[in-house]
C-alpha cells in the first residue's frame, strides 16, 4: 500500500519531495526541509524535472523541482525564422538554485543542455552560488541512489585532490 507522501509546512515552496511514504522511498532519502545542514549538493536537471540532493557522510535530502510549462520539444521547420527551441522559463531555475542554497559544494549533472543553461542562470542571477558550483558533468538518466553514489564518488576524489 502507497501512503500519500507527507509534506511538511516548513518544506520551501515549489518543491515536490520523495521520502517515507512516498512512491520511490529509499531509507536513505529524507524529505528536503529548510534545514541546510549538508555542505555538498549534486543536482540532476533536465528541462521536465530536476533533482537536488543535499548530501552528507550519512543523510540525503533530495528535492524535485518542476517546471511551471512542461517543456515542448520545437522542430525547425524549413524557411520559418526562428530557432526552433522554446524559450527557457527562468523561474525554474530561480526554484533550483534556491533548492540549492545553503551547499557549499554544488554539482551540477545531467543529460543534455538544462544543465548549461543552469549554470549561466547561476552566473546571472545568483553570483554568491555561483562559486559553489565545482563540477558539470554529463550524466544520462541514473536512479536517485545511483545519482548520491556519483556524488558521493565526485566529492570524495575532489577532496583527495586538495
Amino acid at each position: 500500500m502507497t501512503l500519500p507522501c507527507p509534506i511538511q509546512p516548513a518544506v520551501a515552496p515549489g518543491l515536490a519531495h520523495d521520502g517515507p511514504g512516498c512512491s520511490d522511498s529509499s531509507p536513505n532519502i529524507t524529505h528536503r526541509e529548510l534545514d541546510l545542514s549538508h555542505y555538498h549538493a549534486v543536482v540532476w536537471i533536465d528541462h521536465s524535472e530536476a533533482h537536488v540532493m543535499h548530501i552528507s557522510r550519512d543523510d540525503v535530502e533530495k528535492s524535485i523541482v518542476h517546471p511551471k510549462q512542461p517543456h515542448q520539444k520545437l522542430h525547425a521547420l524549413a524557411g520559418k525564422p526562428g530557432s526552433g527551441r522554446a524559450p527557457e522559463e527562468a523561474d525554474y531555475y530561480h526554484r533550483v538554485a534556491a533548492a540549492l542554497t545553503g551547499a557549499e559544494e554544488i554539482l551540477v549533472v545531467g543529460p543534455a543542455q538544462a544543465k548549461l543553461q543552469l549554470i549561466k542562470h547561476i552566473h546571472a542571477h545568483h553570483h554568491d552560488m555561483a562559486a559553489k558550483v565545482i563540477g558539470v558533468e554529463t550524466v544520462d538518466h541514473p536512479s536517485d541512489g545511483q545519482l548520491v553514489a556519483y556524488a558521493r564518488k565526485y566529492f570524495h576524489a575532489r577532496d583527495q585532490m586538495l
